[in-house]
């Protein structure tokens, strides 16, 4: 148990690949022996985190600066990556495949009482072929571009929506 009362931010990671966020704060010795790890980005800049119950639901991510210095439990490990290896945009995107799930989540699931579980020792294990870091980097490049482009597309659509429902209002006042 921590002995201190200083306040820690604690992170959540979002299911369906919906991010990492703050969930609220607790004071050190509150907290117990859940306590795990404090996120250090200057030491470690690209941190991933899963949770370990839910990263077959989608429940992975990288750590945002505005995390740096919270705290995360036992049940969501760190991993951090190394950059000269792998590109995170590619690994963003690999996340969601069909392989990276049969391979690194389903093969790795490991029964318990109630919950289904993935230890850190079996993800990082997991057997995956990955192309250079030049093709990631340009594979991962590709993918981000195809989701700003989905963003901008999904933007004017609003957009469009909003002006269609003035000029209905103004039609029929």
């Amino acid at each position: 148990m921590v002995e201190d009362d200083k306040e820690y931010y604690q992170i959540s990671v979002r299911n369906n690949f919906g991010g990492i966020t703050l969930r609220g704060s607790k004071i050190g010795n509150k907290i117990g022996r859940k306590r795990q790890a404090k996120i250090n980005l200057t030491k470690y800049p690209q941190t991933l985190i899963f949770t370990r119950q839910t990263v077959e639901q989608g429940g992975i991510g990288w750590v945002d600066k505005y995390c740096d210095g919270a705290i995360v439990t036992e049940n969501m490990p760190t991993i951090s990556l190394d950059t000269s290896v792998f590109s995170k945009y590619f690994l963003t995107n690999l996340f969601q495949t069909r392989i990276f799930y049969k391979n690194a989540i389903l093969d790795n699931i490991e029964g318990g009482s109630a919950q289904i579980a993935i230890h850190e020792s079996k993800f990082l294990s997991s057997i995956l072929l990955f192309p250079n870091l030049d093709e990631q980097e340009k594979i991962g490049q590709f993918f981000k571009q195809l989701d700003n482009t989905i963003a901008l597309h999904q933007r004017k659509i609003d957009l469009l929506k909003e002006q269609k429902k003035g000029f209905l209002q103004k039609m029929f006042v």
